[in-house]
């Protein structure tokens, strides 16, 4: 005999992925876009942003700490800007003789299938 009521159901990943687009903050949005509108000019097919200038800048204006961003994947941002119009890259490798500094790269999605 099972416990789950009937009313209950599973999610489906593309449920599960929906309900967590629905709690991204709509405030981490405009903080990428905020740094997009500084970075992001035009004059280069692409731009950088750093996880850490992220982060520092939403808490600022949240009152929240780093811990509870990483800890809700508030930072899963790829998949919301990848469906405006471009395409996110998360890098978490640094490079030979770099510093580790996770960042994303944002780029105009139709510059990808050039």
């Amino acid at each position: 005999m099972s416990n789950i009521s009937q009313h209950a159901i599973a999610f489906t990943p593309q449920m599960a992925e929906e309900r967590h687009r629905e709690a991204l903050p709509d405030k981490m949005i405009e903080t990428v876009n905020e740094l997009l509108g500084i970075y992001f000019s035009g004059a280069f097919e692409y731009c950088t942003i750093t996880q850490d200038e992220i982060v520092k800048r939403f808490c600022a204006k949240q009152g929240v700490s780093e811990s509870v961003v990483h800890a809700r994947n508030w930072l899963e941002i790829e998949r919301v800007f990848n469906n405006a119009g471009w395409h996110v890259t998360f890098v978490n490798n640094p490079g030979r003789g770099r510093d580790h500094n996770p960042s994303f790269i944002f780029r105009r999605a139709e510059q990808e299938s050039s």
